[in-house]
Order: C-alpha cells, then structure tokens, then sequence
C-alpha cells in the first residue's frame, strides 16, 4: 500500500496526540506505541483500493479445493508430519492419522461479548469450545493447549467461566489484545484525556490486533518454547469451526499447511446472496490477498458482490505458523489496511481504527486458502442466528453443534427477526420452546409476537402484528407457507390479495390454527372482504368464516363484530361457491342467541327455495336442506334461481 508523507497539519496534529496519549496511565507502553502507529499510518493516507485489473482469480493451488486435500494414509503420520519426531512409536501408530499434527498445535479464539451467552443447554460459546478440546484431549490422548484472546469488555466474565475447568485435562491460557483510546473527530484528542475514562473512552483495536498481542503477551515464546508450530484462530461465535476430527478434516487441512510449508491459511467457503458483503480471496501482483468491500471502487461494488465473479469468502477461520507471526511482529511487517470505524459517544463522535487477521495474508511467505464445506461456518451474530442453533435444526454433542439430518435442504433457512428480538433477553423471553423448523424455508416476524410451546414451522412464514396488537402464536400450532402478515392491507393488486385470502381461508380449515387467527384478527378479515365489491374476495371471505365458526369462540368473535347480516348477504351472490359458504356458515351460527336475527321470513324463505334447486345443484339443495332440517323443521317448496351462474 503506498504511504504519503505528513502534512504540516497532520503533523502537528499527531504530534500533539503523542503528548496527550503519554499521559494516559491505563495502558502500556506497547499499547501506546501501537496506537501511535496505527494512526499515523492513518493520516498518511495508506491506499484503500486496489486497482481492479489487476486483480486475478485465484488458481486451485493458491486456494486449494477441500476434495483436493490428500487423506493422511494408516501408518504414514510419522513421515507426513516431519516437524514433530517426539513421539514413540506405539502413539504415531495408534494415532496414525490424527496425533501428530495436533501434538504441534495450538487452538485460539477471539472471544467477544457473545462468547458468555447460552447457546444450548445451558452452555455457553466457551463451554462448548472447551468441551470440543477436552474430548479432543482424551480421545486421542494428546494435550493441545487452548488460547483465549479478550477484550477488556470480556475479561471478567471468561474468567468466570474458565474457573469451572480448572481441573479439566485442558490446558486453558487468556490474554487480553489491545487497549486503544477512542479519538474525539473533532480535534483528534483521545477521548479518555477528557473525562471519559470509563471503558466507553476506549475500544478493541479488531481481530487483527491477533499477532502483536500474542507477541506483548508472551505466550508467543512461550508456545514457540513448547515446540508448537501452528495456530488455528476462530471467532468464538463461529460454532462450525470445530475441532472433531471424526467430523471434519481438519487434520488433513494441517498436514497439508505442514508439508508444503504453508505459513498462513485461510477457511474460505462458496459465497450465497446472505453473504455478499463478506471478503474473498484475490491473486493480486503475485500474492494472494483479501479483497473487502470498503477497498472497491464505488463502480465495481455490484461487481464484487456477484456470487458468479467472486464466489468465495472469509470464514475467518485461520491457521498461523506461530515462528513465522514472530519473524513477522518483530519486523512490524504487519501494516494490515486499515479500517476507519465512526462512533458516538454520549452525543461526540468519535473514531476507531482497526485491522483484521485476515488481511495479515499477504504478508506471509507460501500462504493459500482452503475451499471448505459450509458446514465449518455457523457464525451466531444475531439472534436470528441463535434461533436457528437453538433448534431441532441442530444437536449437541461433546461440544459439537450438528446438524440434523432429517433436513434435506442443504441451506439453512432464512430467518429475519424484528426489533422486538433483537435483545437476546427478549429473544428467549418470547419463546416458550423454540418452534421446530426443520422443514423452514423462511420466517420473517415482526412486531409484538410471542410463540407459544411445540410450534412448528414449514416452508415460508411471515408473521407480523398490528401495532399495538399482541400477537401470540398458541401452543401446537402448526403454521405451514403462510404469509400472515398486514399484506393484505398493504397489496395494491386485486390478485395479490385474492391469494393471500385464499391461502388464510385454507389456514382457517385447521382447527389447530383458531387461537392463532383469532390473535391475528383474520376473522375481522374476513368480514372485511365480505364487503369487497370483488367477487372472489367475498367467495374467499365468507368461506374463510364458513371453515372456522364451528369453533364457539370464533363463532362469538363473527357475532359480534356484526357478521350474520354480512353473511346473509352472502345468500343472494350471483357465485354458487358464496352461497354454499354462507349457507354452511349460517348452519353452524344458527343457536338460540341469534335465531331470530337469522331466521327472518325472508332468509328462511330464501333458503327453502335453494332447497328446492336439485335440478341446478343437488349438493346445494342437500345443504340447504340440512339447514331447514335442523333450525327450521317445514315444508320445502319449490322455486327458481335465475341469478346463480356455473362460476
């Protein structure tokens, strides 16, 4: 990246920084340095793009495919694996194709403040990292050390968690990155030298902070002291970057990186429309490289965002070759590009500067990337995701989250929450059970909904209050391709609405599903089109009443909200379809509560004419009758209905 000189005002501006930043007692002198660094490469204006034409596809051998990864054979660990000779005989054997390599690694997570929150039974991101590794240990009787990077804004409570495993057979270290002060925009000062000397004065610098503080901490001498050579670095959140090796092969994946002396690698995996923003691997001037989207020009963005063009990205899952982040850091290498992040403070904007691990790639001799499955991608950033984990859509076992086999759809399905669940402590307080949504395509919910126990979700859902409405999804329901949103207020076209009234008249079939229409206000609904001059929306409406007033409470919601003389009018519709619907409708309304208003002279006598209709429709005389049979008890007597048409 080309770097320019200071300006005299940069300068100055920097210099007066550096005075401010020496007085700040709450950091070291390492992390003063660093941040030092950091801005003045800033204001020197480092490049941001990239030229686009020359950027280059990567071949296979730049970003290998996972199916290329040659399997370890039975009985060849000791020679695939020649940086590790400690080991006798009867362990290389016994671990022929697993042992050795994990003997010289490390695994490290950057913890984040969702690392404390429960995924599943109870257990917490860390829980499960910890619980991969302990199985790890003794399974294969090996002892791979376990690196938690924090922030000081997760310190406290991954020390919390880490005491629980004191006397597991898990080797746990933690290390804090980088403290930085926050810059006020306004004159570049750092916000703690004004009074702000709480943690809102400060940030993380981002992942990519990694290396240096692995460095300060020194657990890099002190792992390199151990004879271990590589690192793999995950994000704590990302629950598909497991470490079973019965599950995935990741074993293969570090064999390779230690007999081609791959320094570096990073886990890509085939980008989808969901992640379209996300960075990819790019060959560029000779190295491979990450490309992200605030590098690209403003003309190429839709470019870059093309899943046919760029058709991988960053899992940011990382494996590091720990001698060569020690050759590197000591020769401050590392100028990662560098990512300008506004923020507001208590009413002043503020700037952080960051970096991310993975763009250390291009820095590193013999680095690659590997194509691998999906499955080794499972980030929980919001509480979308945690529903999707939290589900029969996954299991859990020894730490693993699995998926369920029982889906046959290899994409997981699209979940949009509203605001209402974007707390995780509203998200669970809105469920009873988290709804079964094994065969979900897609749910999108909004406004003030609440999901009752053993609910299930099939195809696509869409659910949304009115405001000011609570919504409460009843215990059981079974909600299958229904769009039970305000759609139907919000159609402009008369087919879209037709559709959607067709689809909640199928839905109101279901007895399963009263409690929810009713919480839904489909019934008013109902009643509405009634009064549609669109034929098909009172043929859809009044059926839609005719499939759920057997039930007393629907039939009471119908009554009072003025329904039977709707439904009455629904007796003289040119559409033979209204009139059966009405006609059912009015045989399960008719009690002692309403008969009068049902049973005028000259509904009944209309009635007894359609009971006479057998020449134009038997079923239609036939119900007609059962009507008469059972609310009224005469005599039929015979008539004609010019106006009913074939329709």
């Amino acid at each position: 990246m080309a770097t320019a000189a200071l300006s005299p005002s940069d300068a100055e501006k920097l210099s007066k920084l550096k005075s401010a930043v020496a007085g700040l007692d709450q950091i070291s002198e390492n992390e003063k340095t660093g941040f030092i660094n950091l801005v003045s490469r800033y204001l020197s204006g480092e490049a941001q793009h990239v030229e686009w034409s020359k950027i280059n596809t990567p071949t296979d051998e730049v970003v290998v495919p996972y199916d290329n990864l040659a399997p370890t054979p039975e009985g060849s660990a000791a020679s695939s694996v020649s940086p590790v000779r400690s080991f006798s005989t009867m362990i290389c054997m016994h671990l022929a194709r697993r042992g050795p390599a994990y003997r010289q690694s490390v695994f490290f997570y950057e913890l984040i403040t969702e690392s404390v929150i429960e995924v599943r039974n109870g257990l917490t991101f860390l829980d499960l990292i910890v619980q991969q590794i302990e199985n790890l240990n003794s399974k294969y009787g090996c002892s791979v050390p376990l690196l938690l990077m924090n922030s000081f804004n997760t310190h406290d409570d991954t020390q919390k968690i880490v005491e629980k495993y004191s006397n597991s057979n898990i080797e746990i270290h933690t290390f804090n990155q980088s403290q930085y002060p926050r810059l006020v925009i306004e004159d570049f000062m750092p916000l703690p030298s004004k009074g702000q000397t709480g943690k809102d004065g400060w940030y993380p610098p981002g992942h990519g902070d990694v290396f240096s503080s692995l460095m300060n901490s020194g657990k890099l001498e002190a792992l390199l002291a151990k004879g271990k050579e590589y690192v793999f670095v995950a994000n704590s959140d990302n629950l598909g970057a497991i470490v079973d090796l019965t599950l995935t092969g990741v074993i293969e994946i570090l064999n390779h990186l230690v007999n081609n002396k791959n320094e570096y690698c990073m886990e890509v995996t085939p980008k989808t429309l969901a992640d379209v923003k996300g960075g990819t691997l790019i060959s560029y001037e000779g190295k491979v490289q990450l490309l992200e989207i605030a590098q690209v020009p403003d003309e190429h963005v839709s470019e870059f965002k093309s899943i046919e063009k760029f058709k991988i990205f960053n899992t940011n899952n990382l494996w590091v070759n720990l001698k060569a982040v020690k050759r590197l850091v000591e020769a401050d290498a590392l100028k990662m590009e560098i990512i300008p992040n506004p923020k507001e403070v208590d009413g002043i904007k503020v700037l952080q500067l960051e970096t991310a691990a993975g763009a250390a790639i291009r820095f590193f001799d013999r680095a690659i990337g590997i194509n691998v499955p999906r499955s080794r991608f499972l980030p929980v950033k919001a509480t979308s995701d945690l529903l999707l984990v939290q589900s029969d859509l996954y299991t859990l076992a020894d730490g693993l989250v699995i998926r369920n086999s029982a889906r046959t759809n290899p994409a997981n399905p699209s979940i949009e929450l509203g605001p209402e669940f974007k707390k995780v402590g509203n998200f669970l307080g809105r469920f009873k059970s988290i709804p079964s949504i094994i065969g979900l395509d897609s749910l999108k919910v909004s406004g003030d909904v609440w999901f009752g126990a053993n609910v299930t979700l099939k195809g696509k859902v869409t659910i949304s209050a009115k405001p000011g409405v609570k919504l409460e999804i009843p215990d059981g329901a079974i909600l299958e391709n229904k769009d039970l949103v305000s759609r139907f207020q919000n159609a402009t076209d008369e087919e879209t609405k037709e559709k959607i009234v067709a689809n909640l008249a199928n839905f109101a079939y279901d007895p399963y599903n009263y409690k929810f229409l009713r919480q839904l206000n489909v019934l008013e609904l109902f009643l509405d089109c009634i009064t549609e001059p669109n034929e098909k929306l009172v043929e859809f409406g009044v059926g839609g009443i005719c499939n759920s007033c057997a039930d007393p409470a629907n039939a009471a919601i119908i009554t009072r909200c003025s329904g039977i003389p709707l439904i009455i009018q629904c007796l003289s519709s040119p559409v033979r379809n209204t009139v059966n619907y009405a006609l059912g409708a009015l045989y399960y309304l008719c009690d002692a509560s309403n008969k009068e208003e049902i049973l005028k002279p000259e509904v009944v006598d209309l009635i007894e004419r359609y009971a006479a209709a057998g020449a134009v429709d038997v079923n239609f005389s036939n119900l007609a009758n059962t009507f008469l049979e059972k609310h009224v008890r005469r005599e039929h007597v015979t008539g004609v209905f010019p106006h009913l048409n074939s329709s």
